[in-house]
């Protein structure tokens, strides 16, 4: 994910004003324009300053505060001498302090209760999440939907420069426009070569037949190069021993 915030980063060389992401958005301008809108697909997530992109919110730091909260609500019982494990709703007592105390203790119990079921359903979410976006399971939820957070504003803005004009002129300069080629433009298009597309399944084949070729030359030398190399072992063996005779 954090390759993602690259693509508003890199610059194309031959115009530093024009983006990786400006020619993804450009792109999809030409090929998919309904795709456009997928930020709004993610509104809870539109500001990195937003609660779910907050460590503070992360799972690892709800469950410390749970624990801190136990404790503490452990303590209180102690301090009226019961056990919080043992603590139930028909627990009565004369004492009007540790009755107070029993009520406050069964309602904190279920709390707990309920916070701990819901970090655990939002722990199982979390590793979904990660996995599908193929990040590593213990990684940070709240750091990758902060990224995705910042890119959506960085997407946003370049898509609104992108119907500005100048902006918009640069492009096209760059890049052509779809629709405004002029007639020399398409003639010259039309008696130029076509250029065959190389997919990249054709380009993964190609390489993987070029791995295997080399292999097998070196090979091939290896097994031309070893008897030779057998050869004047023997030989200087031979020189040694008529040298010790």
């Amino acid at each position: 994910m954090d390759s993602l915030l690259k693509l508003a980063e890199m610059t194309s060389t031959a115009n530093r004003s024009i983006t990786l992401l400006d020619y993804l958005i450009l792109d999809l301008e030409r090929k998919s324009p309904e795709l456009l809108g997928w930020p709004e697909d993610v509104p809870s997530i539109r500001n990195s300053r937003n609660s779910v992109c907050q460590e503070s919110n992360s799972t690892q730091v709800i469950e410390q505060d749970l624990s801190r909260i136990t404790g503490s609500v452990r303590k209180a019982a102690t301090c009226a001498g019961l056990k919080l494990e043992e603590v139930a709703a028909d627990t009565g007592s004369a004492d009007p302090l540790c009755a107070a105390t029993v009520a406050f203790c069964v309602h904190a119990k279920e709390k707990l209760g309920r916070s701990t079921e819901a970090l655990s359903m939002a722990e199982g979410a979390s590793s979904g999440l990660l996995e599908y976006l193929a990040e590593p399971t213990n990684g940070s939820t709240v750091k990758v939907l902060s990224i995705i957070a910042t890119f959506q504003l960085r997407y946003t803005q370049q898509q609104e420069k992108h119907s500005s004009g100048n902006m918009k002129r640069v492009l096209e300069r760059a890049f052509g426009a779809p629709h405004d080629q002029t007639a020399g433009a398409r003639q010259r298009a039309a008696s130029e070569p076509v250029k065959p597309t190389v997919t990249p399944e054709a380009l993964g084949a190609e390489l993987a037949q070029s791995f295997l070729l080399r292999t097998q030359t070196h090979r091939d030398l290896v097994a031309n190069k070893l008897p030779c190399h057998r050869e004047e072992v023997g030989e200087e063996e031979a020189e040694s021993t008529e040298s010790a005779a």
